[in-house]
């Protein structure tokens, strides 16, 4: 593996339509032999630091073919 990430998305607020507005803020470099539960509670810290609530948390795993 060369580089694991993680991306979270965010519900920013609704449109005039009524549907989800969704960023995305994505966390790089982190180490390669971070676990889920590492990478949860850390989303889970960086989630509590914010004003919107999360709706995901997805581990990004990069490899070079």
């Amino acid at each position: 593996m060369d580089q694991k990430r993680l991306r979270m998305r965010v519900l920013s607020g609704i449109d005039v339509h009524g549907n989800n507005i969704i960023s995305t803020r994505t966390f790089s470099n982190l180490k390669l032999n971070a676990t889920d539960q590492a990478l949860t509670n850390v989303g889970n810290i960086f989630a509590g630091l914010i004003e919107h609530p999360i709706e995901s948390f997805t581990r990004i795993d990069e490899f070079v073919l």
